[in-house]
């Protein structure tokens, strides 16, 4: 077997793993239904996009989003208004 250039330490073994996925795999949402998972435009999702802040691949002319990386925005998303102020010891 191959070590890769890599020598075993400790009494270990050198193994190769391959994983074959694919995109069609991973549920998935377009950005118009994300728009609406996450109740904002579909200006916000692309500006969610551009910012990195979801997952997300074309498949032929469509933009999709992964499911998870909406519900973990969903579960992170921040809070509508202005923050509260910390109490000020006096």
């Amino acid at each position: 077997m191959p070590d890769f250039g890599h020598e075993p330490r400790h009494g270990g073994k050198i193994i190769a793993v391959a994983v074959n996925r694919e995109l069609g795999d991973i549920p998935a949402v377009t950005a118009v239904d994300a728009a609406r998972m996450l109740g904002v435009s579909s200006a916000r999702v692309s500006q969610l996009l551009n910012a990195g802040l979801l997952d997300s691949w074309k498949d032929g002319t469509k933009h999709m989003m992964s499911k998870a990386s909406i519900e973990a925005r969903l579960a992170d998303a921040p809070r509508v208004g202005r923050p509260k102020e910390a109490p000020v010891a006096v």
